[in-house]
C-alpha cells in the first residue's frame, strides 16, 4: 500500500494516509486490548489484528523511502517509456527499497513477540 500511494498520489494517498494516521494515533496495546474483547478471541482474529496495528509502521517506512525512489532518473526513465504502475513498482522500487524493508522486518518481528506475550499475560493471547 505504501508504494502505490507513493506511485499514483493525491486523494488515494491523502485518504491512506489520513487513516494509517488515525491508526497510529491509539496505542497499539490499547486498541489490541479493545478489539479483542470485543470479538471472539481466536487465533485469526489475533493475527488480523496484530497484523493491523503493525502494518501501519511498515506503511509508512514503505512510502516514504517509495516517494524518495520515484523521483530519480530511472524511474522517470521508466515513466517516459510508457511503463505501467505495476511495473514501475515491482520491477524499478521495490527491488531499491528492498533494505530498509528488511531491516524493519525483523523489529517488527520483535515487536509483535512482545505484543503476543503481553496480550497472553493479560489473557487475552494464544
Amino acid at each position: 500500500l505504501g508504494f502505490s500511494a507513493a506511485v499514483f498520489g493525491g486523494w488515494y494517498d491523502t485518504i491512506l494516509s489520513r487513516l494509517v494516521d488515525l491508526l497510529m494515533s491509539i496505542p497499539t496495546l490499547i486498541m489490541g486490548l479493545v478489539v479483542l474483547s470485543v470479538l471472539p478471541s481466536n487465533l485469526v482474529t489475533l493475527i488480523l489484528v496484530m497484523g493491523i496495528l503493525d502494518s501501519t509502521r511498515v506503511y509508512r517506512l514503505s512510502r516514504a523511502v517509495a516517494v524518495d525512489i520515484n523521483v530519480m532518473d530511472y524511474v522517470e526513465a521508466a515513466k517516459l517509456r510508457g511503463e505501467g504502475s505495476g511495473w514501475i513498482i515491482f520491477r524499478e522500487i521495490l527491488p531499491n527499497a528492498l533494505s530498509p524493508l528488511v531491516s524493519e522486518l525483523g523489529l517488527r518481528f520483535i515487536y509483535a513477540v512482545l505484543f503476543l506475550s503481553t496480550l497472553s499475560f493479560l489473557g487475552l493471547g494464544v
